[in-house]
């Protein structure tokens, strides 16, 4: 499996990362760590990443749009947040977490989440402020949009939480 990874996510990525991004790595170098190292909590951090941009952009598309239907974008966002707490709760499992650490683990990987948020939030907000709009002319923000729909068929793929 991991060759297939490292293959699917060298096929479907986009070109290097920009500096402009808040992140010092992009999601599909996440996962491409996670694959190296055989830890599925990387592949669970950019599916968590991925999840909280998407619901963002769900978020602002349907609020000035709202006749257009975003319904896929919302539908990404819920699968790969859920295959955000599933790997976490996965991982948490196999190394003999209890039924009450999990709880807490839990909190934390939807504490993550929300941290996501506030950090998209901000980058689109700095972007709005310089550029007039949210996105569309950032193009490190356009590679993590198009490298999320890489990391979206990739947890399509393996099923992971879904």
């Amino acid at each position: 499996m991991k060759s297939f990874l490292v293959i699917f996510f060298l096929i479907f990525s986009t070109s290097a990362f920009s500096n402009e991004s808040p992140f010092d790595l992009g999601v599909v170098q996440l996962a491409e760590i996670g694959v190296e190292r055989e830890d599925l909590l990387f592949l669970g951090r950019a599916s968590g990443r991925c999840g909280s941009m998407n619901k963002i952009i769900y978020a602002i598309s349907s609020r000035d749009a709202p006749n257009q239907d975003f319904s896929s974008l919302r539908a990404q966002s819920e699968d790969l947040t859920t295959a955000h707490l599933f790997i976490n709760m996965k991982k948490s499992t196999d190394r003999g977490a209890t039924k009450e650490e999990l709880e807490l683990i839990r909190s934390r990987a939807i504490a993550e989440l929300e941290g996501y948020e506030r950090i998209y939030i901000q980058w689109i907000t700095d972007n709005f402020n310089k550029q007039g709009e949210y996105w569309g002319s950032s193009d490190s923000f356009q590679k993590e949009v198009a490298d999320c729909r890489v990391i979206h068929k990739a947890i399509k793929l393996l099923g992971w939480g879904l």
